[in-house]
This record gives structure tokens, sequence and C-alpha cells, in this order.
């Protein structure tokens, strides 16, 4: 009987985006998560990304009859590529071989090919490691003609599960193990499934701060009986990685638009992250920044044209009546925290909803809405103040006129035109008190009030906030700066 000898190269073509056949003819992976539907698009859709690396496989076998020169030799293919990586930073996927050539067993004994994959996942919630046929193989095939006598079995069938110490001949199979240091005779080798009944080598639904770093040892191996068919055995396999992304976390920083923003949103961004956004309604650009309070404030005053009936630039035709709303509009300079905007009379800052309290939009963008007063809960300007140690005097005023709040002196308007400006700023809330009255934010050289109480036909300027959505707010009395 002649002596064999095989020669095998794992080989791999650069990654590979398989679209919407895999999904759709393989539900082994994607009903993991309960919808196959959502690997059938794959890369098309953010949902779910598939990275396939082909891998193809070969065994030669080389039978030594009487002499070297009967020998029929066999070849190595030595175009294998290492390791191969995604253009997606966030998924990495490479397979690297233990041996740079060529691997020789004799007969009755089991072969081994080593192979270390590595998989490095950011922003993912789950993922799916698996391993089949490919669409054209269905086995270990001998490819060659070369015949001896005596030899009866060319078919290489699967390993059925054994050990590599208990392979039967002229079988042969895969094993994973998580451990890339663990001994080739006792991992156990099972058959390769066929493309549409892929294996599950590792897997994850609710990986840990949506990353993952792992790397396993996928082991092949192959033992030739006495009486194989000499020749040159290849097969391609298809080694599967299946992503389910992690929900993607926008923050301030992230967005474009004031109508984008959101409470989750905020929540996500870190104090003093700062953005220019514009509000669609008129394009004009305003600052946002999370403050200390944890809420997401503008830090410009808002120059809207709306709410009420226009003064023009110089408030000219304002009435001193409760009910009107009005506002007027002297200048907004975009990206200017210093532009005083506009000044609006209450019902104006109220969108004409003064029947409303609590959080109220009012003349604020979509999302957005005025700070209640009159308190210190949640998005309110005591709260804010309280957050700022900003209390009720001189030091108050200055640190909400600093870095990174922005309020103005912008004055105010009444029938009389526009008054004290760079001395005294007012800011509208929510809050109403009484029918003619309502709270409001007043800042002077003398103190910064969050509380202060005026007439509802004063022209007075804006500020709008969106709050987080988490209820685990400080509470002032425990807040150490």
């Amino acid at each position: 009987h002649p002596s064999l000898t095989f020669i095998n190269n794992l080989l791999h073509s650069k990654s590979t985006y398989f679209y919407k056949w895999w999904g759709e003819k393989n539900s082994t992976l994607s009903s993991k998560w309960g919808d196959s539907n959502r690997l059938a698009y794959s890369c098309l859709v953010p949902s779910v990304c598939i990275l396939a690396l082909l891998v193809g496989l070969c065994f030669v076998i080389n039978p030594m009859v009487g002499s070297a020169g009967n020998s029929v030799h066999a070849w190595d293919w030595s175009s294998a590529e290492g390791n191969s990586n995604t253009n997606d930073d966030s998924i990495k996927f490479s397979i690297n071989s233990e041996s740079s050539g060529s691997i020789n067993a004799k007969v009755g004994e089991t072969a081994y090919s080593n192979h270390t994959v590595s998989i490095n996942l950011a922003n993912a919630k789950g993922y799916a490691l698996g391993i089949s046929y490919t669409n054209d193989s269905t086995g270990l095939v001998n490819k060659d003609t070369v015949s001896t006598s005596g030899a009866e079995n060319s078919v290489i069938s699967g390993a059925n599960n054994t050990t590599g110490t208990n392979m039967a001949d002229n079988t042969w199979g895969y094993s994973w193990n998580s451990n890339i240091n663990a001994d080739n005779t006792t991992m156990v080798y099972k058959t390769v499934p066929s493309k549409n009944n892929i294996a599950t080598l590792a897997e994850s639904t609710n990986l840990a701060n949506n990353t993952l770093d792992m790397t396993g040892k996928l082991a092949f191996a192959v033992k030739f009986g006495e009486k194989a068919v000499a020749g040159h055995y290849t097969t391609n396999v298809l080694l599967s990685l299946a992503v389910q992304p992690g929900e993607v976390v926008k923050t301030l920083s992230s967005i474009t638009n004031m109508q984008e923003m959101t409470s989750t949103i905020c929540n996500a961004s870190t104090e003093n992250e700062t953005k220019q956004l514009k509000d669609t309604r008129d394009n004009k650009l305003y600052w946002v920044t999370k403050l200390k309070d944890g809420n997401c404030w503008m830090t410009q005053n808002l120059a809207y044209n709306g709410g009420g009936t226009s003064r023009g630039t110089n408030c000219s035709g304002w009435q001193d009546t409760n009910t009107v709303a009005q506002y007027c509009s002297p200048g907004h300079t975009d990206g200017d925290h210093a532009s005083r905007g506009n000044y609006y009379s209450w019902p104006a800052a109220m969108n004409g909803n003064t029947s409303a309290t609590g959080q109220v939009q009012g003349i604020c963008p979509n999302g957005w809405h005025l700070p209640t007063s009159n308190t210190t809960a949640k998005g309110s300007f005591g709260g804010l103040t309280t957050a700022y140690g900003a209390g009720n005097n001189s030091a108050g005023s200055t640190i909400m006129r600093g870095s990174p709040m922005y309020f103005q002196y912008s004055g105010y308007a009444y029938s009389g035109g526009i008054l004290n400006v760079g001395s005294v700023g007012w800011y509208w809330s929510s809050t109403p008190n009484g029918s003619d009255n309502a709270y409001r934010l007043l800042l002077n050289s003398s103190f910064a009030d969050p509380s202060s109480n005026g007439n509802r036909y004063y022209g007075f300027s804006v500020r709008c906030l969106v709050k987080t959505n988490s209820d685990d707010f400080w509470e002032p009395a425990s807040f150490t700066l």
C-alpha cells in the first residue's frame, strides 16, 4: 500500500459583502434575532450587516509508489493573503494560518490545519459567526485523474463529531474553540454543512458595551485511509460573520438642526458639549450647549419672527396691554452670543397659548420649550442658577453672563421703546403669576433673580431648552460644585 502525503492550504479572498441571497436562503443565523428578513438586505440598510470571507481549502495527497521516480508530486497553493479586514472601522474580521506552506501526514494519521480567527466589533449589539460549504462546494473532492493500483476510495466524507484522535479513515471536518491553544487531538471535528444550513461557531445577542474583541481557533483535520485515490482534493468553505449593529446614539455634536434635538440626544451628550444649530423655520443659527443642570440650552437669545404682531426693529407701536401678542426684531447675528435677539411679550413668547402651564413649547422650535420659573425643578431658571451656584447676588449675574451660558443684558421693550440695553436682562419663563403677570429671570449688576415677576406686556428675551429624558436628576439640596 502506498504511503500518502497531503498538503493543505487555507486560502481566502479579500472580504466580500454578500447581500440579499445569503439572508434569504439561510435563516439559521438570522433567526437568532427573530427575523429572517433582517439579514436579507444586509449592507443595504443599517439594521444588520453581513460580512463573509470566501475560504478555499485544499488537501493534496501524494502517492510515493516504489521509488521517487514514480512519484506524483503534490503542489502547494501559496497565494493565501494572511488576513482580511473590511473598510468599516467598526468591523474587523481576519483569519491567519498557523503554517505558511505544506502540512504532511502519513496514511492512518490525522493531520491538522490551524487558523486563528479574530473579530473586533464596535457599536454592535450581537453577532453570529458561521461556517458552511459555499454554493459550488459539497465536499472534499479529488480534482485529479491520477489513480494507483488497489486504490478504491476518493470520497472523503464528514468527520461527524469525532475527536482528532478517533477520526475514521477518509474523513475530514472542522472544529472551533475559543481557546487558540486548544489541543487538536481532543477537539471535536464536525461535518461541514451545506450553504443553506450554516453552522454557528460563536454568537452573542447581548454584547457588553456593544463591543467584541475575540480570537478563536478554527482547525481542520483530515485522515486518509490506505485505499484513498491519490490526487488533489479541494473544496471551498464559507466563513460568515453576521453583525447586528447597536443603536447609533446621536449627541448634540452629531446633529445640524434645532428640530433634530430630542431629550435622548441631550441625555447622551456630555456637559459643555456645544454645537451651532440651525432653526429650520428661518435658517438662523444659534449656539446650543449642554449645561451643568443636565439640560441642553440655547446660549443665544431667540430671534424667530413670530408669535404675534411685529413691531418692526425699534418696537414702535408697542402696546402696554397684557393680552397682546407682539414682538420686535432689533437684529440677529448668526453665531454671536451677544446678539440681543427678539423681544417678545409673554403672550407672544407663549405663542398665544397663555392658558398652558409647565413644559410649553411657545415660540421655541419643535422639540424645545420655555424654561419654568419660581421653582428649582428640572428645566427651570431656578434649577439652572442653583447648578452653577449663581445666587441672588452680583456674582451670580456675572456667572450667568459668562461662559458657557452667555445670558445678555439685552434690556426690554415697551411702549416707550427699547430700554436698559447693557445694564439689565429679562428672560420669560412659561410660568404665569395671576392673570396679568408671569415669572422671569432677571439679571443686573446687583443680582440674578430666577423668580422675578413682571407684567405680561413687557418685551423680554427668550431662551429655549431641551430636558434630558432621565429622571435621575440631581436635587438642589444635595448638589455640590
